[in-house]
């Protein structure tokens, strides 16, 4: 079935042959999960690949998370996904109100999927700093995600993955904590006068959660895990520009007219 929580006003689907091709992987392959390509979309009509695409191109037709745990750094959003219904009702789990709703849904699909396809073509357009979107909103409210996470991992302790895979979701986890703390314009979608905890947090969440043996991971990205494990937040808050300022000259790279 088609997901029934996509509901941008877009249509999602961008070209008509698109959901017979879906409709054709699903009777081929009879995913619990099918996990389709995007793009974004920004106010200027540009468009931008979605990250980590290369993701959608495992080797076997479908999969588990143990087998390709690198595939949970896909977008937490049930938009992104076609999923089958028995699977879903047989999760018994609800899908809650508020921001970062995703989060914890996307996983227990993703750890309790004994099928998970990949479909890399764009399906979906998501359009990028939307007027009221939350991905635009700074507000208090961004800290729900540390609940969701928590939400996460508390079904981590009870299924007890490969120890590949909680690694993958704990490196997700503090990625995701990053990228809300740095995303969007005018400061971020923290207010300032809550940056501090919502660090304070992120620290406390590492500590917390760091699978034994955990390593990090190369480049920037582990530095900012390393500042992150320290709590070494003045440092975190002179570096984040930089690194921001990186991060849209290479999305500026990639988007096409």
């Amino acid at each position: 079935m088609l997901d029934p929580f996509a509901v941008d006003p877009i249509p999602p689907f961008l070209l008509p042959e698109l959901p017979l091709a879906i409709t054709a992987r699903l009777e081929r392959d009879r995913p619990d999960l099918l996990l389709i390509d995007y793009v974004d979309l920004f106010p200027d009509g540009r468009t931008a690949p979605s990250p980590g695409r290369a993701l959608l191109s495992p080797r076997q037709p479908t999969f588990t998370l143990a087998e390709h745990p690198q595939v949970i750094h896909r977008t937490m959003t049930s938009w992104s996904k076609v999923i089958r219904r028995d699977f879903l009702d047989g999760l018994k789990l609800p899908f809650p109100a508020g921001i970062h709703e995703d989060v914890a849904l996307t996983c227990a699909m993703l750890l309790g999927a004994e099928r998970i396809g990949a479909l890399p073509r764009v399906c979906y357009q998501y359009r990028r700093d939307r007027p009221g979107s939350f991905m635009t909103t700074p507000s208090r409210g961004q800290l729900s995600i540390f609940d969701s996470y928590e939400k996460v991992f508390g079904l981590l302790d009870e299924r007890e993955p490969p120890p590949p895979v909680r690694a993958a979701v704990f490196e997700r986890a503090i990625w995701h904590y990053t990228t809300v703390l740095q995303a969007g314009r005018r400061g971020g979608l923290v207010p300032r006068q809550q940056r501090r905890e919502f660090f304070a947090r992120m620290h406390a969440d590492f500590i917390r959660f760091r699978p034994p043996g955990y390593r990090h991971p190369p480049g920037p990205r582990g530095i900012k895990f390393r500042l992150v494990e320290r709590n070494a937040y003045w440092t975190y808050t002179v570096l984040e520009p930089i690194n921001e300022l990186r991060v849209l000259l290479t999305r500026a790279s990639t988007r096409t007219p």
